[in-house]
């Protein structure tokens, strides 16, 4: 009877390491390269393509475990030699994995050539015209410039390229506008690229061109006529092969890369000691756990990595916590300005949030990554955006937040925290005339379409205007009550909706119209089974 419970226990141990396997396998599938950098640059995806550090110092990770992560400086670099599995093809899927802590965003001074990237990854070194005896391993050859993809930050942007044939066309595909990350604080990037195409019929594949990007587990989206809102899209007009003769064959790059700013400085400057001064464009900060896969990652697997390795560090923003406020109105123009304050009531703990904006027609323009909330701790902080913009903001927290937003135009109004969507709502005083303006300010957080009804009601209760439309997926909207076609409308409206899960709401009462200055929101209150019970 023992040896028969010896076996069962066996037999149970083995079935569980099986089954830690099948899970562990799905991250790691296409996986073809892996540096958690404790101690080293060692890969440990079971490829042998170990990196060779080029000055840089270890330093703590995320969590605060010394020696387990690397800060890039001046001159210095990782590099991963050549190698099959990692050699830049002209089709093909690729996925870079990295969490990063980046000393500032704002490029390398390049003279008159404008600030040069910080290169976080680079598949190539050197351009066109390059000093031949660069540092980091000589010049790309004329006819070939600058194959190949990399990613930084420059202008205070998280930007991404890819060519792979200079001579007829500049960028494959582009990213330039995706607001970076905070300073001084760790960030999850994933960055996925797609060059597959059909080579009998020259048809570009669904994906052709294609780039997803994410930042601390959130897919950046960019707006454009040519662009598809759910991706990063960089569709060129034609496929431009590689050329013939050509072979990648090169080291991959972590923390910088060689380029051409010999324009900018006669003769060729090859001191790297100073950012201020030279060709190179390095990254200044700290990298940690680089992943390369031979695949396009899905959005669940982005955050599963973000996750692996148990909790960040308390230090760490997040974006991915129970708790989630929406602000249904934003603005950001020249004379328009938006901001929010916030408190943490905790008594124990510190808050980690995440502030979203997103403009009316569902993208996001900007991530705000706040120092945590201390222990009773508040803050407040203005939110402008890059151009003006019109839309709304979403608040993700580890913690409960008490707060508000307010927005002005020498006046101040604000507008309230809204923890739960609606589906029926009531603003309980509207006032339309010919001295008075009220206008509904309502946004659509979920992934599904809203379809909106307004029915507005005078003093005695009678329904005296009606109108409906459907607010997208992420949308939002800035509804004038002129629209309801009544030269005066005293009384209240009621908002319902069907479909998604739900809206925030809240009205702007003005009378600027005649040259005043009264400027204040009136809230949006849900109506819920309770509101019509009485009170008996």
């Amino acid at each position: 009877m023992k040896k028969n419970w010896r076996v069962v226990v066996c037999l149970f141990l083995l079935i569980c390491m099986v089954g830690v396997g099948n899970v562990r396998a799905g991250i790691d599938d296409g996986l073809v390269a892996s540096y958690t950098f404790s101690g080293n640059a060692v890969d440990s995806s079971g490829h042998n393509h170990n990196a060779i550090v080029h000055g840089a110092q270890l330093t703590a990770d995320r969590f605060g475990s010394p020696d387990s992560a690397y800060i890039i400086g001046p001159s210095n670099y990782i590099e991963i030699p050549p190698a099959i599995e990692l050699d830049l093809k002209e089709q093909m899927e690729r996925s870079i994995s990295i969490w990063v802590k980046p000393a500032d965003t704002s490029g390398n001074d390049h003279g008159s050539c404008g600030p040069g990237m910080e290169t976080i990854f680079a598949s190539t070194n050197g351009e066109e015209g390059s000093c031949a005896s660069s540092p980091m391993g000589g010049r790309t050859p004329a006819d070939y410039a600058t194959i190949g993809y990399w990613f930084g930050f420059r202008d205070g942007k998280l930007q991404f390229y890819l060519r792979n044939n200079e001579e007829k066309g500049t960028n494959f595909a582009s990213v330039e506008s995706i607001a970076a990350p905070a300073v001084g604080a760790w960030s999850h990037i994933v960055i996925s690229i797609s060059t597959v195409y059909d080579v009998s019929s020259h048809v570009a594949g669904e994906n052709f061109g294609r780039v997803w990007v994410y930042i601390n587990g959130v897919k950046q989206v960019l707006p454009g006529p040519d662009y598809d809102y759910s991706d990063v899209l960089g569709q060129p007009t034609a496929i431009i092969p590689f050329p013939a003769d050509y072979t990648h064959d090169k080291s991959l790059y972590i923390g910088g890369r060689y380029y051409d700013r010999t324009p900018c400085y006669s003769p060729c400057v090859l001191d790297f000691s100073n950012l201020k001064k030279g060709v190179g464009e390095f990254f200044a900060g700290a990298v940690d756990d680089l992943r390369i896969y031979n695949r396009v990652l899905s959005g669940d697997e982005v955050k599963q990595l973000k996750n692996m390795g148990g909790s960040s560090s308390p230090s760490e923003p997040q974006a991915d916590g129970p708790y989630n406020y929406y602000l249904p109105y934003f603005k950001s123009t020249g004379s328009y300005w938006s901001g929010v304050g916030i408190s943490n009531s905790q008594s124990d703990k510190p808050a980690n949030y995440s502030l979203f904006v997103y403009d009316q027609a569902g993208n996001l323009v900007k991530t705000v990554y706040p120092d945590p909330l201390p222990v009773n701790g508040q803050a407040s902080m203005a939110v402008r955006t890059e151009h003006d913009t019109t839309g709304w903001i979403w608040i993700n927290s580890q913690l409960p937040l008490t707060g508000l937003s307010f927005f002005a135009k020498n006046l101040m109004a604000d507008v309230p925290f809204v923890s739960k969507l609606s589906r029926n709502l009531v603003i309980p005083h509207i006032a339309q005339d010919g001295y008075w303006d009220t206008s509904l300010m309502i946004c659509n957080p979920s992934d599904a379409p809203a379809d909106i009804s307004l029915a507005c009601y005078n003093r005695q209760g009678v329904q005296v205007a009606f109108t409906g439309f459907t607010l997208p997926a992420r949308n939002s909207e800035v509804y004038p009550f002129t629209n309801f076609g009544k030269d005066e409308v005293v009384g209240s409206v009621k908002i319902s909706v069907a479909g998604g899960a739900g809206v925030a709401a809240f009205a702007l009462y003005t009378n600027e119209k005649i040259g005043g200055s009264y400027f204040a929101g009136i809230d949006a209150v849900t109506i819920t089974p309770d509101t019509l019970k009485p009170p008996f």
